[in-house]
């Protein structure tokens, strides 16, 4: 098991570490890989949390959710400035001057914060302790010595039952909060699934790809609808700094969010079925 953990870990490590610089530049994709590994990471210890020692995985989550947080708070500008403008492009207007100058002011703050993080003593901290996860992974005692495959298996077999619960729950009139949680189930069990693969043996292994692929559309359908939620919040928040003659724009805008919204759910809905198949179920 130690050597499964050891492995899968350094996977993840080395592709998080490898998005630094690319996040520090004015590409939004570098931010956006970063996050994406720190909560692939993140995902992944949560799955397997029961095979861990408990304060060594707790201690290592919380800093990873940490880098995470502080990665989002920057690509979520980005995501909305990106969102704008093609909003804009779509409906022949243009993003208000008022707009743009809050949007660029808080995407350079953002990129200068990341600076300042990369070089400070709690990401360097976060460095070392990734390093020392990847050199020596805490297992609990009882499956130190066991084979990885079987264990990974139930852990597999587990979210996968809790994730079709999650999913069968949904309703048009689930709160959009749920709608988030359940994504992020499904992106545990996504990530989790493609890292785990390469111990699962042949049959299972070609089993998690195909799992993946289908949440891989799922955590889409469900990023769109979390994406128009958060623009609707974050727009009406911006629509106070514009000029009253900017407010139609951002008025359309709005209802045309609020209409992508109210699309999204019943399609979510009638999908939400096809994510977990029973041929998910009882690994072995």
């Amino acid at each position: 098991m130690i050597e499964a953990v050891r492995s899968i870990l350094d996977a993840d490590v080395q592709r998080l570490l490898k998005q630094q610089n690319a996040a520090q530049g004015d590409d939004p994709e570098g931010v956006h890989q970063m996050r994406v590994a720190a909560r692939r990471m993140r995902g992944l210890l949560r799955v397997l949390r029961p095979l861990l020692d408990k304060l060594w995985v707790q201690t290592l989550s919380d800093e990873v959710a940490w880098l995470a947080g502080e990665l989002g708070s920057v690509r979520d500008v980005d995501v909305l400035f990106e969102a704008l403008a093609e909003y804009a492009t779509q409906t022949g207007s243009s993003i208000p001057v008022a707009i743009q100058h809050e949007l660029t002011s808080r995407r350079v703050a953002g990129r200068d914060r990341l600076k300042v993080l990369f070089c400070g003593a709690r990401y360097q901290a976060l460095e070392q302790t990734l390093a020392e996860a990847v050199r020596q992974p805490q297992c609990v005692e009882a499956s130190e010595q066991k084979p990885a495959g079987p264990a990974l298996l139930r852990r597999l077999d587990k979210r996968a039952r809790l994730l079709r619960r999650s999913f069968r729950q949904l309703s048009e009139q689930t709160n959009e909060g749920q709608f988030h949680a359940v994504r992020k189930r499904a992106k545990d069990l996504r990530y989790s699934a493609e890292a785990v693969a390469p111990w699962l043996g042949h049959k299972n292994r070609v089993r998690a790809k195909r799992l993946s692929k289908r949440l891989s559309k799922a955590t889409d359908q469900l990023g769109q609808l979390q994406d128009q939620v958060t623009h609707i919040q974050q727009l009406t928040s911006l629509a106070a700094s514009v000029n009253l003659s900017d407010l139609p724009v951002i008025q359309r805008w709005l209802a045309d969010l609020n209409r992508q919204r109210a699309e999204s759910l019943p399609v979510i809905v009638g999908k939400r079925k096809r994510w977990i198949r029973p041929e998910d179920l009882d690994w072995a």
